[in-house]
């Protein structure tokens, strides 16, 4: 496999103990004026200070754009909105990234946010790994806080980046090197999904650093958009982009990526895929071997 190389200057740069590189964090919205501020000042409070803070936002109609509008004004520089309609999560998200100054680029959904040294710690791994891409775990945890699960993470296999599931488990998860994304293309449009960047990073061998740390924690969140009609056609897109993803790159049918796409068929079929996935599920999985066991099963999507 031919590793794909970035500039020489920049290389040398990663192991300056002195390389503070612009994070461009972006974050898509629509409509979340409940938990907006939250992440702006989550992001402002980073002990890594070095970032600037995309807010792609789909026309909100709340009061979403008047708090950007302010921290915009409070913040020149550090903050950064749009206002205009989108063609879904990816395509904010594209957006957003074009408009990005820095030399790394994330994305954090409103609702979420990360631990106060979390961008300190990922650019810690950019310079002494000399990666083109850093990635950890993190936390999922319900509406008051209490703790869900944890995403455990393992180094990048591209294997299980075809076969099985994605090592970066969820959006704010991953910081991408901009030359990466600008030379391998950008996240689906509509959905949002992220699983064939991460498949193509592995297939052209840039070097992918796991980083043993948590630093995210997501939010499930009952009025988020996972939750309505139209997070339901969201949900049915990603399962069904994992499955088509997997065959593209020669996974099996019977890969657990797939099995994951049949098993939510049968599920929303029935009717009962909130309630068990988002209910039966999120309990059983406090035990390790039930946690594994569904995990296998194809019951959830990470």
């Amino acid at each position: 496999m031919n590793r794909e190389k970035l500039p020489t200057k920049e290389k040398s740069e990663k192991m300056n103990p002195t390389y503070k590189p612009l994070v461009s964090l972006v974050t898509p919205t629509l409509n979340r004026v409940k938990y907006v501020e939250e992440l702006i000042l989550n992001l402002l409070n980073q002990t890594y200070p070095n970032i600037e803070h995309i807010i792609v936002d789909a026309n909100s109609t709340d009061g979403t754009k008047e708090i950007l509008a302010r921290y915009q004004a409070e913040h020149p520089g550090r903050i950064r909105f749009i206002s205009e309609p989108d063609k879904g999560i990816g395509d904010a998200v594209n957006k957003g990234w074009r408009m990005a100054k820095g030399e790394v680029l994330g994305w954090i959904d409103v609702g979420d946010t990360y631990r106060p040294d979390a961008v300190g710690a990922v650019v810690e791994g950019f310079r002494t790994s000399g990666a083109d891409v850093v990635f950890g775990g993190g936390d999922m945890v319900n509406e008051k806080g209490k703790l869900l699960r944890t995403y455990i993470t393992k180094d990048f296999s591209l294997k299980d980046a075809i076969n099985d599931k994605n090592q970066m488990h969820t959006p704010p998860a991953a910081f991408y090197k901009k030359e990466v994304i600008t030379r391998l293309g950008w996240v689906t449009p509509d959905g949002g999904d992220t699983t064939e960047l991460q498949i193509a990073v592995g297939q052209k061998g840039y070097k992918i650093q796991r980083i043993d740390k948590l630093i995210f924690r997501i939010r499930l969140q009952p009025d988020s958009v996972t939750f309505s009609k139209e997070g339901r056609k969201l949900v049915r897109l990603n399962f069904r982009t994992g499955y088509l993803v997997c065959r593209k790159y020669g996974g099996s049918r019977f890969a657990p990526r797939c099995m994951k796409y049949y098993s939510f068929l049968v599920l929303d079929k029935l009717h009962i895929y909130d309630f068990v996935v988002l209910t039966v599920l999120l309990r059983l999985r406090k035990n390790s071997f039930i946690n594994r066991l569904v995990t296998k099963l194809g019951m959830v999507t990470n």
